[in-house]
């Protein structure tokens, strides 16, 4: 049976001469005799010149130490790339984009009450919004006359609760099936 090679620790070997507590300091640090808590040790910044970021595993930073470990080299030449929000992003496109039912919405960054990724908020909301001068709040719906998604004109829209929407397109589903009398078409659609 071996045993770690740091002197006086006398537990079993794990990996590369050393103890899982000496192996993950090491892997951490860089160094396995390193003893100090994480609150204790102070944070130096990145190896890599040029490189600000504080320095995790090695002397390195998050990004230089991926690096290493993917392709062996820090490739110090290529910068550390930091994403920006909104118009700053070099992937900027206006702010709009579709979410595949052509819905649209629209970058509200601000928005108490956005849609995805905190970020966008659908239009239909932002028309409706203009229009009554206040925010919706997330229970209150807006729903298309017309049925279409994408009909995102005033007079095609219409505020409603969660609850009414549900009986509304329940109803129309209905009409569509062509429930008259008790049909087991029209108790599916019930459901």
């Amino acid at each position: 049976m071996k045993l770690c090679t740091i002197p006086n620790c006398g537990r079993h070997h794990l990996s590369s001469g050393l103890c899982s507590t000496h192996y993950a300091r090491f892997r951490k640090y860089g160094d396995a005799l390193v003893a100090k808590p994480i609150e204790q040790q102070t944070k130096k910044p990145c190896k890599v010149a040029g490189c600000n970021r504080v320095s995790k595993a090695r002397g390195y930073c998050d990004t230089h130490y991926a690096r290493l470990r993917r392709v062996d080299t820090v490739s110090e030449t290529v910068p550390v790339a930091y994403s920006k929000p909104g118009e700053l992003n070099a992937n900027w496109k206006g702010g709009v984009i579709s979410d595949g039912h052509r819905r649209v919405l629209i970058y509200a960054p601000d928005h108490p009450y956005p849609n995805r990724k905190r970020t966008h908020v659908y239009r239909y909301r932002l028309v409706v919004e203009k229009h009554l001068g206040r925010f919706l709040s997330p229970e209150e719906v807006v729903h298309h006359i017309n049925e279409d998604p994408s009909d995102d004109r005033l007079e095609n829209l219409k505020i409603m609760t969660q609850s009414e929407h549900m009986k509304l397109h329940q109803e129309h589903r209905k009409k569509s099936v062509g429930c008259e009398g008790g049909s087991a078409t029209c108790q599916w659609a019930n459901n």
